[in-house]
């Protein structure tokens, strides 16, 4: 006697077609052949001569205690940068942010240095540039 499939469709077996490519196989990369793995070569560090590179993080300190992400990003995008991640760390008043790549993280340290919160008069917040080993160090942790 045959096995019924129960409530299973035709279209619905247990296997899969062998004849079929599998999902996998459209994601490989050709040059690296692994799947959804990052590529190193294709991280946003910016090239500056002969000097080494430049890191897209800039980290804010002396902050308001209750300072909100959206607040700091807001402060980045009214000064005409884009931000690519960051978190606030509000128990040592500190920000850290990651500049996209077309954005000048030394133009920003420039910027945002001394400057103040508008809801917060007195308060003046540090700006500077932290190494991309830093960044990802505080970003971790």
């Amino acid at each position: 006697m045959p096995r019924s499939s129960g409530s299973r469709s035709p279209r619905r077996s247990r296997s899969r077609d062998r004849d079929e490519p599998r999902r996998s196989d459209a994601r490989r990369s050709s040059s690296t052949g692994r799947t959804g793995r990052h590529d190193p070569s294709a991280s946003p560090v910016r090239a500056k001569g002969a000097q080494g590179s430049e890191s897209m993080w800039v980290i804010l300190e002396n902050l308001p205690r209750k300072v909100s992400w959206n607040k700091v990003r807001g402060l980045f995008s009214e000064h005409g940068a884009t931000v690519a991640s960051g978190r606030v760390i509000r128990a040592d008043n500190v920000a850290l942010v990651r500049l996209t790549e077309g954005d000048d993280p030394s133009r920003m340290v420039k910027e945002l240095d001394d400057i103040e919160f508008k809801d917060v008069p007195g308060c003046k917040v540090s700006a500077k540039s932290v190494s991309e080993k830093v960044g990802n160090k505080m970003m971790c942790s």
